[in-house]
């Protein structure tokens, strides 16, 4: 994502994650100037992490056009369940590493929520620096008022959006990877979902990709959940 919106022409695209050494690296890779891409070490479970983030994009930028929601992380594997025999085994077996189950949905979705609310403002920011009228529009408003800006194309009519990364996994009725992986990607789904309808009035997008495996028979499922106001 970092590398297509980089090659597209993106002025700037500051990418968070744990580790500081991958980030590093990917930003070289991709941006070997160092002038575009931007490594930024952040936990997304930790609202003081992301907070601080925040502070230090909106002090740099003082907004931003687009939020991804990509962290994720797998956690304790399921699929193999199928394959026992009795009842017992099977309890034994889902409740073993029961405790991880939390901190993958900490990961997959709560994380989803946190980050999308603290960058709330700057997405606002977004459309207003575009010439879109910001706050809340009424149903009776109709559609949102935009102004002319230098330097915007005027047939451009995007706002700001969050896109949010789930997985196929949270559609199958089958185990395919783990139950909380699963259960986490159906609650970002549905999150995503929800911000779409909870932000429409504040001219705020938001969007949800599932991409699925090779053997999945939905190798790429995209979500159009938006809805413009």
């Amino acid at each position: 994502m970092t590398s297509a919106l980089f090659q597209t022409g993106a002025r700037k695209v500051y990418i968070l994650g744990r580790r500081v050494e991958s980030l590093q690296s990917t930003a070289h890779t991709i941006d070997p100037e160092g002038s575009v891409v931007i490594p930024l070490k952040c936990d997304v479970t930790d609202l003081e992490s992301v907070s601080s983030v925040v502070k230090v994009v909106e002090s740099n930028e003082g907004y931003i056009d687009v939020l991804v929601n990509n962290a994720g992380i797998n956690g304790p594997r399921h699929a193999s369940v199928y394959q026992l025999e009795t009842i017992k085994d099977v309890q034994s077996f889902l409740l073993t590493d029961f405790h991880d189950w939390e901190t993958v949905h900490a990961v997959n979705t709560c994380a989803v929520g946190g980050v999308a609310m603290a960058f709330l403002h700057l997405l606002e920011a977004g459309n207003g620096r575009r010439g879109w009228k910001t706050g809340k529009l009424a149903d009776k408003e109709g559609a949102r008022p935009r102004s002319k800006v230098e330097g915007i194309d005027e047939d451009d009519f995007r706002t700001s959006q969050i896109i949010t990364v789930a997985s196929i996994a949270g559609l199958h009725r089958r185990i395919t990877a783990g139950i909380p992986y699963a259960t986490s990607k159906i609650g970002a789904m549905y999150l995503g979902k929800m911000l779409a309808t909870l932000l429409a009035p504040y001219g705020i997008r938001s969007n949800v990709v599932c991409p699925g495996s090779e053997c999945s028979p939905f190798p790429s499922l995209f979500l159009l959940v938006s809805r413009e106001r």
